[in-house]
């Protein structure tokens, strides 16, 4: 007869762990509606606004683009890409002359750690818009 065994192999452990880990990660960004710590980091960056758009399937959020820098370092650093949420109309307007116009702006931001889906997709939100010297 065979001594039965009670406990799991390593194989079955390592797939319940990975289960439990996807589904308390599912649950932590769709139970916080409000998102995970807003204010994760502050911060400034300088640059052109060169993208600003209105999308998602059911929660739409306000998604643009920032390109840091000035003349031709411009074109060597990363894009920046932000959020902004829909209350704040001011920022909004602002960004949007700044877009059009091609000036320079310097935006205020809070960085999510989690951000919540229906607030933006970058994890970066704009709290400020202010004009360059």
């Amino acid at each position: 007869m065979k001594p039965k065994n009670n406990g799991f192999t390593l194989i079955e452990l390592i797939v319940v762990v990975v289960i439990i880990a996807v589904f308390v990660s599912v649950i932590v960004r769709l139970a916080s509606p409000i998102g995970l710590m807003p204010n994760y980091s502050n911060g400034e960056r300088v640059g052109y606004v060169t993208k600003l758009s209105y999308k998602g399937l059911t929660f739409k959020t306000h998604e643009g683009q920032l390109q840091p820098g000035q003349g031709s370092q411009s074109a060597l650093q990363e894009p920046f890409n932000f959020s902004v949420s829909k209350d704040r109309t001011d920022v909004l307007q602002k960004l949007e002359n700044a877009a059009q116009k091609g000036t320079r702006v310097r935006l205020k931001y809070r960085q999510w750690l989690i951000m919540s889906f229906f607030l933006g997709e970058s994890g970066y939100e704009i709290v400020e818009v202010l004009p360059t010297k």
